[in-house]
Order: C-alpha cells, then sequence, then structure tokens
C-alpha cells in the first residue's frame, strides 16, 4: 500500500496543488488485479449485465437404472447388440438399480442423451466420472466413454458418429461391493463445438477382452456424473 501512496504523492508533486474535492476521490488502499488472491465478500455479480461472463462448472448425475420393488429397468439406451442388463441390487437398507458389465469378450454397450444449454461452453471441455461396484476384490476394469453431438438447428440427422473411445483402467476396491469411481477428463469433443451442438450422447463399454482388463467379474454401474462448463 505504501507504494501505491508514494506513487499518488509523486503524481501530486508533478501536478500541483489539487482541489479539495479531487484530493477527496483519491484511493489510497490495496488495489485488486487480475493475478491478485483477493476474496470478495458480500458481493453481488450480474452474470447477465452487459459485458459480464460468469464461468461455473455443472455437474449432472446420470443414474444407470432403477428398480420397482426387484424389477430392474434401465434408463439408459441399451443397443441392440452386447447391450448391458439392467438389475437390482438389494440391500439390507437401499434397493437400487444399476446396468451390469460382464467380463465378455467384445464388451457390452449402454448410451443416453443429455441436453446441453445454449450458453454451455467449450472452455474446460466435458468430464465424466463412471460410479461402479463388483463383487470382486482383485484385478482391473478398463472402461471406455465416447462421445457425439447432435445439432438443434436441423442441419444434420439425429444419428450421429461418435468419436473415438477414450479408455481407463481402475483397479477393483480390496472390499467387496465397495463403490469404486472411474474418470475420464476433457472428453473428445469433435462436432459438440458448435452453438447449435447442444444433445450430447455418452456410450459406455467396458471390453472384457482388453489386456487391461483383469477383473473375471461382473462389474454394476451405478450411474455417471458428467460436469461442463457454462459461460453465463
Amino acid at each position: 500500500m505504501w507504494r501505491k501512496l508514494l506513487s499518488v504523492l509523486l503524481a501530486l508533486a508533478v501536478a500541483g496543488p489539487v482541489a479539495a474535492s479531487q484530493a477527496a476521490i483519491i484511493d489510497t488502499g490495496d488495489t485488486t488485479t487480475p493475478s491478485s488472491l483477493d476474496t470478495f465478500t458480500n458481493k453481488t455479480y450480474d452474470a447477465e449485465g452487459t459485458g459480464n461472463v460468469l464461468s461455473v462448472p455443472i455437474k449432472k448425475w446420470l443414474p444407470a437404472a432403477g428398480c420397482n420393488n426387484a424389477t430392474a429397468g434401465t434408463v439408459w439406451d441399451l443397443p441392440t447388440t452386447i447391450p448391458a442388463v439392467a438389475a437390482c441390487v438389494t440391500g439390507t437398507n437401499t434397493q437400487k438399480g444399476v446396468l451390469q458389465w460382464a467380463d465378455t469378450a467384445g464388451g457390452f454397450n449402454a448410451q443416453i442423451t443429455e441436453a446441453l444449454p445454449a450458453d454451455w461452453t467449450t472452455t474446460g471441455g466435458i468430464d465424466i466420472a463412471l460410479y461402479w461396484t463388483t463383487s470382486a476384490t482383485s484385478g482391473n476394469a478398463r472402461w471406455y466413454v465416447s462421445t457425439s453431438c447432435t445439432p438443434v438447428d436441423a442441419t444434420a440427422t439425429d444419428d450421429p458418429a461418435f468419436n473415438p473411445a477414450q479408455g481407463v483402467t481402475t483397479a477393483v476396491p480390496g472390499t467387496a461391493n465397495r463403490v469404486q469411481t472411474s474418470a475420464i477428463t476433457a472428453l473428445t469433443l469433435t462436432g459438440c463445438t458448435t452453438a447449435t451442438a447442444r444433445l450430447l450422447h455418452l456410450n459406455v463399454n467396458r471390453a472384457g477382452d482388453d489386456a487391461a482388463d483383469t477383473c473375471t467379474c461382473t462389474t454394476n454401474l451405478i450411474g455417471a456424473e458428467i460436469t461442463f462448463r457454462r459461460a453465463m
């Protein structure tokens, strides 16, 4: 603060005397700069004000399935070949639906479509975290996620090709049926960068014959959390 005060005094010495009304508006307090670490409190930020942009991460939970009593029903769309299988996990206290991926060559698949808001931004990308369990206590599970997008301006049909899949290998927990997560950051978004490409398609696959998938087990997908950004 003393450096700023010194610079003000030097400026006054060069400029000569100032009126009392002008001196009253000289601020000798600390200033906030783009690189400062000041904490703001009791401030109102108008994200819709002219020239204002507020970028925030938005998280969305996508459950895999649900249960009506002991009857499971998928929330995700299942393909005509090698689909994941909806099942119920019945505990002493909780009842929840899951999608099961067996340790099968070729891999099981499931898809879901999510609408992105008009103000979503590709800056920061889209991340995904898969929540899953297994009764196994050793080995690794290999998950793949691929994306595609459909525009909402009628320039393309609603059947886009998926981008190359991105994989993640995660060790199963050492305790049976403990919840595990597998995260992929910065999903490939080719075809999703135009302003009208707001239907996001996600495809989740587990390839049991992948060399990195060493768990001879069935995995239960509880759901997925996606993180995208909005520039409001």
